[in-house]
Formats: C-alpha cells, structure tokens, sequence
C-alpha cells in the first residue's frame, strides 16, 4: 500500500524523533531466532527473506526486536507496516487491546488515505434528517455497552444469518472494531450478501469540525476497517446549518472510508490478520 504524501525519509524521521534519541531506525535490532516459532510468525514461507531485514518499511512479514520499551506510536506504526510480532527486552508481548492506549492519532494518518482525496471527489450532502439508511435497532450492536464476547458473537451470528443491513455502535477498542468489521465483510463476501455495515459514531461538537471527529479512535476505526456508511447521532436541537454540516462531514468520512476498504490498510499486520481470523471462525461456528 502506498501512503500518500510522506516519504519514507520523512516517516523515519517522525520515528526516530519519537524514539527521544534513545535509538536511530537503522540501529533497531532484529530477533530471528531458532526460540521463535517461524512458521507462526511469518505465515507464509516464501514471505520471508533474510536480505529484506536491513530496509524496515519494505518487509511483508517480519518479528521486530525493542531494547527499551518503545512508544505506543512505534509500535502501532511497526504493526501497520506488517510486522508479525513485537519482543520488548523484559517485557511480555503487549496485548493487542492495549496498544493505543495513549497514541499520538497523527501518526494515524499513514494508514488511511489522505482527506484531499475525498474533499476533491464529488461528495454527496444532501441527506436530510430523516433520509438516513434503513436499519432496525434490532441489527444495530452496540459494541460501547462491552458485551460480552458470547454476547457480542451470538449477535452478529443472528444479525449476518438474516437479510439486511449490519449496524455497530463503536466503541474505543480500535484494534478490536477493525478486526470485527474486517470479519464481518469477509463473511457476506463469501456468502455472496451485499449488506451495508454501517458504523454509528458516538460524537459531541468535535462532528462539527472534520480535523476533530476525523482523529477519534471511533474515526479511525471506521475507516480504516472499511465500513459502507459512517453516521453520527443528530440530535432534535441542533439546528439546520450544523445538522448540513455533519452530514457533509459524515459523508466525506463515508467517501474516505469507501476508498481505503480496496486498499485494506491492515492486510498483512499480523495482530489483526489473526484476530479478524479469530472472528470469523467463531462467527461461523456461532460462539467462542
């Protein structure tokens, strides 16, 4: 995948800036080792090539090795480049529900296509109030009440097995919302559906303001897993002009959503390859 308007010399930089001079890029050490399990890691074999290991940005497959503890952006950033597991000196491996905890969003940016692209695209404000997508409270989740996993899996398990569209009120567990959308399109792709999954925003004034609502964990969830729709609640008191206001923001973040699904920003990062995986078998199999 290409990351629109950032070279590979200023990505470095931002990294290297983040590591506070502990550690340039180049000096990062790499653990390939007879302990590790190469076949787990790696997936695929041909996948896997030694000479690849001195230019970071380029491998599809690989463990990375920290002396320290590095930042949740290093991390987050490691895994977007398709790094299959990250070894912490004296450290467990982070659990994948942990790791943006306390992210830069800015660093974001690199997984997502760039907004212009959507600004400069002919994007649709014209919905009103009461034009909005047909879907039933029953077949919207609401993944903000922390169901339970048997909860959560019985549910989507009853919504996809019948004909309509898919609604999930999202929460702030990025990793988990995009594993679950990933899941979720990957079944009715199969099943030949052509659902909509529509991703319900939770927002304040920050949904009036594009750079506001766009960085939100809920944002960058939504978009980057490729959702059909993206929506905020307008309330009974907002007033016409704001109400426009977040519907055109809404449908840019639809628009911006739409393009990056063909590009699947998360394909080939190993946490969210295997937990996307975890989802559809249990989907299918209809529980844990």
């Amino acid at each position: 995948m290409e990351f629109p308007k950032i070279s590979k010399e200023e990505w470095k930089a931002k990294i290297e800036a983040e590591l506070k001079g502990r550690k340039t890029l180049d000096e990062l050490k790499y653990q390939i080792g007879k302990e590790l399990d190469i076949d787990v890691l790696l997936q695929e074999e041909d996948r896997f090539k030694l000479e690849e290991l001195s230019s970071f940005p380029d491998i599809p497959s690989y463990g990375i090795y920290f002396e320290g503890n590095p930042s949740n952006q290093i991390i987050l950033e490691s895994l977007v480049r398709g790094a299959s597991s990250l070894y912490l000196e004296g450290e467990t491996i982070l659990g994948w529900d942990q790791l943006l905890d306390g992210v830069n969003m800015s660093y974001i940016t690199f997984i997502v296509n760039d907004i212009s692209q959507a600004e400069n695209s002919e994007v649709s404000s014209k919905l009103s109030r009461k034009d909005t997508i047909e879907l039933q409270e029953e077949r919207i989740i609401d993944l903000d009440r922390q169901l339970k996993e048997e909860t959560l899996i019985e549910s989507l398990k009853e919504v996809i097995q019948s004909n309509g569209n898919i609604g999930l009120r999202m929460n702030d567990a990025v990793i988990m919302n995009v594993s679950l959308m990933r899941a979720i399109r990957s079944i009715s792709e199969k099943r030949g559906r052509k659902d909509k999954l529509i991703a319900f925003i939770g927002s304040g004034e920050e949904a009036l303001e594009y750079q506001l609502i766009r960085y939100t964990t809920q944002a960058i969830a939504a978009i980057s897993g490729g959702c059909d729709h993206i929506l905020f609640p307008i309330h009974e008191d907002c007033t016409e002009k704001d109400a426009s206001k977040i519907i055109h923001i809404s449908n840019v973040l639809t628009h911006e959503s739409r393009m990056t699904r063909f590009n699947d920003p998360w394909k080939g990062a190993y946490v969210i390859e295997k937990i996307t995986k975890e989802f559809i078998e249990k989907i299918e199999k209809g529980g844990p």
